[in-house]
């Protein structure tokens, strides 16, 4: 069931993909490698960006099994998986031919004293930082290191008083970077993509707006850097759970009264029960791409 003013509260691309759409400028594909699903959906025209319901550019999405179960070697193999695909959008987007030739600002964003939140700002915990090297000592860093890596944990609102994207826009204004990485928590329409799907984007982020809670967009239009986000989907409308179920139970229509009651102030977003793990786990296998990807003389 879905009732006609519904509105979708996700960030996935996947999840508001309309599969049927006749635009030229939609091109889907899917493959699979290690046994994770890897979904690419590439909008090249602003009339499918419109119909899609999503900005143009190219999306990613990885699926696997649940973060909070995965054993650490499949977490191996995820990370593997999202190193190379993340080699793809850096190289893109930078305009570069080598990895080593990128300089990067990696920005975990976030809440992170809130679990579900926090899968930003615990990467950026696991992240090695070098641009203070090659500044220090250029010929130590092109010797033993690979790209120039710099990161920002800027926190929310409610903590600086501040923009995400205004720290962020400010350190790129006085540092010279090919390429921005933004690392978020977000929302899902469905349950079961909740740790168990990344998404990758070359359209940057808007925080919060998967929730109703729009902040300024961090994109390239915005930073004025090429801008890659990384996404784990942590959290779900609690009306949604209703309206599946509701849908489960082969009841297709429902009382404008209760609409209003699910699309109110009363409805809220929940997560998993061991969103601490998952968040944990997600930074661990994102930090790991990263830290192989842009520093692998660091960890063979």
């Amino acid at each position: 069931m879905q009732n006609k003013n519904y509105e979708i509260h996700t960030d996935l691309a996947l999840e508001r993909y309309k599969a049927d759409t006749k635009k030229r400028g939609v091109h889907y594909s899917e493959e699979s490698e290690s046994g994770i699903t890897l979904c690419e959906l590439d909008i090249s025209d602003e009339e499918s960006a419109e119909a899609q319901g999503i900005p143009m550019g190219k999306y990613t999405t990885l699926s696997f099994e649940n973060l909070g179960e995965m054993q650490s070697i499949r977490q191996e193999d995820l990370s593997k998986v999202l190193c190379k695909t993340l080699k793809s959008y850096a190289l893109r987007s930078a305009k570069k031919e080598k990895i080593k030739d990128i300089s990067v600002l990696i920005a975990g964003l976030g809440n992170r004293y809130l679990t579900a939140d926090a899968i930003g700002p615990l990467s950026i915990k696991y992240i090695t930082a070098t641009n203070h090297i090659s500044e220090i000592s250029p010929d130590i860093f092109k010797t033993h290191f690979g790209s120039r890596i710099s990161l920002i944990s800027p926190g929310v609102m409610s903590q600086t008083g501040l923009e995400s994207s205004y720290i962020i826009r400010s350190i790129c204004r006085e540092c010279d970077f090919d390429l921005v990485i933004v690392i978020d928590s977000l929302a899902a329409r469905s349950c079961d993509r909740l740790a168990t799907t990344i998404q990758l984007c070359d359209t940057g982020i808007t925080p919060g707006s998967g929730i109703g809670n729009t902040r300024e967009a961090l994109n390239e239009k915005s930073l004025g850097v090429p801008t890659v986000a990384i996404g784990v989907p942590t959290v779900v409308k609690s009306s949604t759970l209703v309206y599946d179920a509701l849908k489960d139970a082969d009841i297709t229509d429902i009382s404008e009264k209760l609409q209003k009651t699910l699309e109110s102030g009363k409805s809220f977003y929940v997560t998993s029960k061991d969103s601490d793990t998952v968040s944990e786990n997600a930074a661990k296998v994102i930090s790991s791409a990263i830290n192989s990807l842009f520093n692998a003389e660091l960890y063979i």
